[in-house]
């Protein structure tokens, strides 16, 4: 599909954003659970990334956006192997872009933390025991922000557009938190 897009209309950008988390509440992944982790936010990313190498580097021209997380930086409780996924992805693309620099490829890592989405709708829900609760879980969420708020998806958007400009040709190799001052603190 990326090789087929890419000759209809050449791709300045391919945003590789593949994820999923398999937390547990008790802190243990079984083997299956940590494969299926690995094989969807490695391999999906791995999938993504390498037919539009080949089709940039032969054009001397692109940039490419791996979604990882704040995850990659840290380790969070219940989620041993989304942390390491996410961290493989950050090194690959640290990889990528010394490796393909000078055939004008550029890479870079969105690492969002808690962004406003079905999957965080999901798990607010699963951390509450009630319809009541909700709010309370959501609350929770939101007092571990130093910004005070949960960031939207058109954020982490307006990042990957700036990636994907000429404003951003001279960044190349970063991961970026986007994360409302999370990994500051």
């Amino acid at each position: 599909w990326i090789a087929s897009s890419d000759q209809h209309a050449p791709l300045d950008l391919v945003i590789a954003n593949a994820g999923v988390s398999g937390g547990t509440a008790d802190g243990q992944e079984g083997y299956e659970q940590v494969r299926q982790i690995f094989d969807v936010n490695i391999d999906g990313v791995l999938n993504t990334i390498f037919p539009a190498i080949e089709a940039m580097t032969i054009r001397q021209k692109g940039q490419i956006a791996i979604i990882s997380s704040i995850a990659g930086f840290m380790g969070l409780p219940n989620a041993p192997a989304y942390c390491a996924s996410k961290a493989a992805v950050i090194g690959m693309m640290k990889s990528i872009a010394a490796d393909f620099i000078t055939q004008g490829l550029r890479a870079n890592a969105i690492c969002p933390g808690t962004v406003e989405s079905p999957s965080w709708h999901e798990r607010v829900r699963s951390q509450a025991t009630n319809e009541k609760e909700i709010e309370n879980v959501r609350k929770a969420f939101v007092d571990r922000q130093p910004m005070g708020r949960i960031g939207q998806p058109n954020e982490i958007a307006e990042l990957a557009i700036y990636l994907a400009s000429n404003e951003s040709s001279f960044v190349t190799g970063q991961a970026i938190s986007i994360d409302g001052g999370w990994t500051n603190t």
